[in-house]
């Protein structure tokens, strides 16, 4: 280790790869880059480290760029009903069958223990009985006891065939109740930029233009579909933007 009598080197890191080379050929394939600390007698650790603020700057989008809202204006591909065989069902295999009526909203089973788990969140139907068919989520849970978010129409009684699960929030949304939204800021620009928008194209700005991959054109810029809000920020320079339509959602430009 190189003695410094104490003093802090100037370069405190040191990189491999000073430059990375990106062409029309290689601009997909990831490169790595090596950061290595300087070995001196200095103590690190104590410094405050502070990352830049992200600048707004869309000419750093080179390629093209396509943001879908919903399913992009494609056939919805949710998985529909299965088809089943003569006397097949499509119900879940009970994980287990409650030990005692079911409260207001509560299921109760003294087998299970749920002791240090936290089931909020999870999903419960209920295969037979007279409640057979419920769907309930978990509020809270102890040892052997669910409480619910809502109250049964018919409580579980003894006995009662249930399965739990947790639940993919993505499994729960009704996309025709969402709003989605593209924000698209370009902000920190301070050149004089020249742009245009179209109801579901974003060009100029100084992003990349136009573009052949793989024999195939592809559109430079932003192309946007199915979304409800679009909200575009300009730069501090004296921009020229030319809006040649708009989405059927609410577009909104600030000139920065």
């Amino acid at each position: 280790m190189a003695q410094n009598k104490g003093r802090r080197e100037e370069v405190q890191v040191t990189v491999d790869k000073p430059v990375l080379v990106f062409t029309p050929d290689n601009w997909n394939v990831p490169q790595t880059v090596t950061v290595r600390a300087v070995d001196d007698d200095f103590v690190d650790g104590g410094d405050a480290q502070v990352f830049a603020d992200p600048v707004n700057n869309v000419n750093r989008i080179r390629g093209p760029l396509t943001i879908e809202g919903g399913s992009g204006g494609l056939a919805n591909r949710s998985l529909g009903d299965p088809v089943l065989f003569p006397k097949e069902t499509n119900i879940q295999l009970p994980d287990s069958r409650t030990t005692a009526d079911s409260g207001a909203d509560t299921l109760i089973d003294e087998d299970q223990d749920w002791a240090g788990e936290d089931l909020s969140g999870y999903m419960v139907v209920i295969l037979d009985g007279a409640a057979a068919g419920q769907v309930r989520f978990v509020d809270q849970n102890t040892a052997n006891t669910l409480t619910l978010t809502q109250d049964w129409l018919i409580p579980p009684e003894a006995g009662t065939a249930y399965f739990y699960a947790p639940v993919n929030p993505n499994t729960l949304v009704e996309e025709t109740a969402q709003v989605d939204a593209l924000i698209v800021s370009n902000a920190a620009g301070v050149s004089d930029d020249r742009g245009e928008l179209t109801y579901d194209r974003i060009t100029g700005l100084g992003m990349g233009p136009d573009t052949e991959i793989a024999g195939r054109y592809q559109r430079g810029g932003i192309t946007y579909r199915d979304i409800e809000q679009l909200d575009l920020t300009l730069g501090a320079g004296a921009d020229r933007f030319l809006v040649h339509s708009t989405h059927a959602g609410t577009t909104t430009i600030n000139t920065g």
